[in-house]
């Protein structure tokens, strides 16, 4: 009798989770309208995959665009507080 191994249940789940998001998809995970989408878009913060007409999200830039805005408001608002005792004395 012989036995299978499986992937782990995380692995499953990577597996399951989709590489790409349409517009709609993206701003929802974004917690963000669509129109605040497409200014990002414009504004060149994010750019999209087309497959011909379509345009759709990688869920790894979506998820490095947040990684990145929060790790510039951490650094701002650390040297903006000093900026402010240094001010306020």
């Amino acid at each position: 009798m012989t036995t299978q191994k499986h992937p782990p249940i995380n692995a499953k789940h990577e597996l399951a989770r989709p590489l790409l998001v349409d517009v709609t998809d993206a701003a929802r995970t974004l917690a963000i309208s669509r129109s605040s989408l497409y200014q990002l878009i414009w504004s060149e913060q994010l750019t999209p995959v087309r497959i011909g007409r379509s345009v759709r999200f990688s869920i790894t830039q979506l998820e490095q665009f947040v990684t990145d805005r929060l790790s510039t408001s951490q650094g701002s608002g650390t040297s903006r507080r000093g900026a402010d005792e240094v001010g306020g004395s």
